[in-house]
């Protein structure tokens, strides 16, 4: 077992860039270090690690279950043709490939 990073891997059994680990829970605590490997992430490689491992989890699953209710109540709460100007067909260059 190695460390990349920080994050352990089995190098036998993966490949693994070498790129910085983003920590949330350092994000969502406002940890300027945190924050400055941030920058430098995206700045410098462009890609990074997210870590979103957290001593209390809880806290993260709730933020996830607020997202997703938010985002099926402003759109179950649109007329149709106000929905069609999110379609990502129209959007055309913000459509995602995957």
């Amino acid at each position: 077992m190695s460390q990349i990073n920080g994050v352990s891997s089995s190098l036998n059994d993966k490949k693994y860039a070498d790129l910085q680990v983003i920590s949330f829970d350092g994000l969502f605590h406002g940890e300027a270090g945190t924050l400055n490997r941030l920058k430098s992430a995206c700045t410098e490689d462009g890609f990074f690690y997210f870590d979103l491992s957290t001593p209390n989890r809880q806290w993260l699953h709730d933020l996830v279950a607020q997202l997703i209710d938010a985002s099926g109540r402003f759109f179950s709460s649109l007329p149709p043709a106000e929905k069609m100007l999110y379609d990502t067909d129209i959007l055309g260059s913000l459509k995602n490939y995957g």
